[in-house]
């Protein structure tokens, strides 16, 4: 059975796991344990604007989704930002994705959030599917990035 549900401070060994996980599927070279104990403490921080929602089976953490929080002055309302949705290797294709998905938009719903923004690679067309499948809509703008460090 999967359980889907925000993290809590006792997860950190399964969040250090996913993200590993996902260091290494995205090709990133740079895994800092302190930086992602950083990151974790935000998580599960009841006061920041960030969120991560995780998938279990059992008491092992297989899957997650960020969400970040933010106001938009186009909308006059705030927008969610959803990042690093990641299902380990073993449990995909079973529907997980899809049902972090599902929590992450009641959590932007229950914040007055007008809409979930995420990034997907242009030359990944099945996520980009798979995305469409999930009721997102392709926006006729490109996302560009400053790098600041």
């Amino acid at each position: 059975m999967i359980t889907i549900r925000e993290l809590n401070g006792n997860d950190f060994g399964g969040f250090l796991h996913l993200m590993q996980g996902f260091y290494q599927y995205a090709g990133e070279k740079d895994f800092d344990r302190t930086s992602i104990e950083t990151l974790f403490r935000k998580l599960v921080d009841p006061a920041s604007n960030f969120v991560c929602v995780a998938a279990l089976t059992g008491t092992k953490m297989i899957g997650m989704c960020s969400l970040t929080f933010g106001e938009s002055s186009y909308k006059a309302a705030p927008f969610a930002w959803a990042d690093d949705l990641y299902v380990e290797t073993a449990y995909r294709q079973q529907g997980i994705a899809g049902l972090l998905l599902q929590r992450v938009k009641q959590i932007a719903c229950e914040r007055n959030c007008s809409n979930i923004l995420l990034g997907v690679g242009i030359t990944e067309d099945h996520l980009q599917a798979f995305y469409k499948r999930n009721g997102f809509k392709e926006m006729p703008c490109k996302l560009f990035t400053l790098p600041l460090t």
